[in-house]
């Protein structure tokens, strides 16, 4: 009896301790496994003095644990906004005003949540917000210097103001039951535009919960409280750029203030005689006008080229398991009359056994010549990346299904062609590019691993080969599902079996990536979902990246 009473003092002592060290920490959640314990203990019929001695552990451990709850967690902000896409930056000289109270700005607070409800958090906002703003406005003029006195920043063309309006944080459990524990963030962000003393465009933003975790175990879990915090403070931002650089009234306004104003000598020449009259010209076609400034609605026609390869002829080279099926579901919304649109005629679909290096060579080279200037191209490949060899690791290739593991150079497919056939065989000024070549588990990560680390060679440069296919020019486009330093994962929990790239660029492209509702997608639009849903759904392991001079105001999904 004895021995089951103080069994049954120690499961309730430890159960208590548990739910107790999961509410002021979140290094471990034990709320699920703290309740079961005292359930146990109860169970069992502590005795009275056993309860007491219980009862005195419990205290000691408690009058502990609220001393080290009430001690501030420093949190560290690390904003990393990316890449904008801006095909055009305002032709003015902005100033970034941020004075000295704003930038020095900390959020002192406690979580809105029991768990960690004791621990104050201090966040210092300002200073994050103004290393952000710099990295993105700095994609949106021409011009961006950061200034802190009203008078100075009077001097350029125009101000912008960001200010931190709101800012909320908590810690959840309860969605694991208590047995983990992830943390989310929301920030509410004001931008002001101003010429002088006039406003010319404001705009308040507050994103949606950024979500770190969950984990069971994590020491250095307050980095995750500061990831949070930083992916909604990016969020805010690049959504206000992006509205920003699209906004009708702040284009014409940037556009008045470059243009330079006559000279007063000029004012007073006398007018010239006028000219006689000439015949009118025939009008210029509607198509013409799309290249130059109508969104991509107005494009002639649409084409496109998708490859996907799961599974190679050569053995060595490991199989995916779902490139094929990315590629397909890839092909299945462009071709569906009330999503893509894409005539069938104008999408030519490579999967597997068709996906040979002859073919796709002859789809870039000789199919798609049908475009014409005015037409939009989107080519996408699902499947394996690789250098030719340790030795040559320069020489990068994707790899059709025909590859011979021995003997990439001969039989892979070379980045190079693909530039090449942008310069010599494609005519359309507008051209995506989408690449998801960099499996974890394939030929980019198991292909002699060893010898290139033993060289310094890096292990995946396929998605920087494949951005260089950027250097053809202005209207091209590069989206790649991860950079170099990491793999793409492909898992049945998306989507019942695709790679988490593919699937968040489907879900963007049916409409998730329309946050201003237009009841269409631009590619800034849906360079910034991907961005922040591919990073949320892999906690930040993948990173798709975007580079290319293009128009992002031109429509690619609805």
């Amino acid at each position: 009896m004895k021995r089951t009473t103080t069994i049954a003092a120690l499961f309730v002592a430890t159960g208590v301790i548990g739910m107790v060290i999961s509410f002021v920490t979140a290094i471990l959640p034990m709320a699920g496994p703290g309740f079961l314990l005292t359930l146990i203990g109860v169970g069992l019929f502590i005795r009275r003095e056993k309860t007491r001695q219980s009862t005195g552990l419990i205290s000691i451990v408690l009058i502990i644990l609220v001393a080290v709850a009430g001690c501030t967690q420093k949190v560290v902000l690390k904003p990393e906004p990316g890449y904008l896409g801006v095909a055009e930056r305002l032709p003015v000289r902005a100033a970034l005003l941020i004075p000295e109270t704003v930038k020095d700005y900390k959020f002192v607070g406690k979580p809105e949540s029991v768990t960690m409800g004791m621990s104050p958090h201090e966040f210092p906002l300002g200073l994050a917000l103004e290393e952000a703003s710099m990295q993105i406005f700095s994609q949106v003029f021409d011009r961006l210097q950061l200034v802190r006195l009203p008078a100075d920043a009077k001097k350029f063309d125009m101000i912008l103001e960001p200010m931190v309006e709101d800012f909320h944080f908590r810690y959840d459990q309860l969605t694991y039951a208590g047995f983990a524990v992830s943390v989310l963030s929301t920030v509410k962000l004001k931008v002001t535009l101003s010429t002088g003393e006039t406003r010319i465009w404001e705009r308040s933003v507050e994103s949606p919960e950024q979500r770190k975790g969950p984990w069971v175990f994590d020491p250095s879990f307050i980095k995750k409280t500061g990831e949070s915090a930083s992916d909604a403070l990016v969020y805010c931002l690049r959504k206000i750029a992006l509205d920003m650089v699209a906004d009708g009234q702040v284009q014409r306004t940037a556009r008045q203030m470059s243009t330079p104003r006559p000279s007063v000598a000029a004012a007073k020449r006398p007018e010239p005689p006028p000219r006689p009259v000439e015949r009118p010209r025939p009008p210029i076609q509607a198509a013409s006008l799309a290249t130059a400034a109508a969104p991509a609605a107005d494009v002639a026609q649409r084409w496109a080229v998708i490859v996907g390869v799961s599974d190679y002829k050569d053995s060595q080279i490991p199989a995916l398991r779902y490139a094929a099926a990315d590629a397909k579901a890839f092909y299945d919304y462009l071709v569906s009359p009330d999503k893509g649109r894409y005539a069938p005629s104008h999408v030519k679909l490579l999967i597997d056994r068709d996906a040979t290096g002859r073919n796709i060579k002859e789809a870039l080279y000789v199919w798609l010549k049908q475009a014409i200037e005015e037409d939009l191209i989107t080519i996408y490949f699902a499947g394996h990346g690789s250098p030719e060899s340790p030795d040559n690791p320069e020489n990068l290739f994707l790899l059709p299904y025909d590859t011979h593991y021995e003997n990439i150079a001969a039989t892979g497919f070379p980045m190079w062609d693909i530039e090449t056939a942008l310069k010599r065989f494609i005519k359309a000024k507008r051209v995506i590019v989408i690449a998801d070549a960099c499996h974890a588990g394939g030929v980019g990560q198991s292909f002699d691993v060893q010898r290139r680390a033993a060289r310094g060679v890096t292990v995946n440069p396929i998605s920087s080969g494949i951005q260089n296919i950027t250097n053809v020019g202005t209207g091209v486009c590069v989206i790649t599902a991860s950079d170099d330093k990491q793999f793409s994962q492909e898992d049945r929990k998306w989507g019942g079996g695709h790679g988490v790239f593919t699937y968040c660029l489907l879900e963007g492209l049916k409409g998730a990536a329309d946050f201003n509702d237009d009841k269409r997608v631009t590619m800034g639009e849906l360079t910034l979902y991907l961005s922040q849903e591919v990073r949320r759904e892999t906690q930040s392991a993948q990173c798709p990246t975007v580079s290319g001079k293009f128009d992002p105001m031109m429509t690619i999904g609805r």
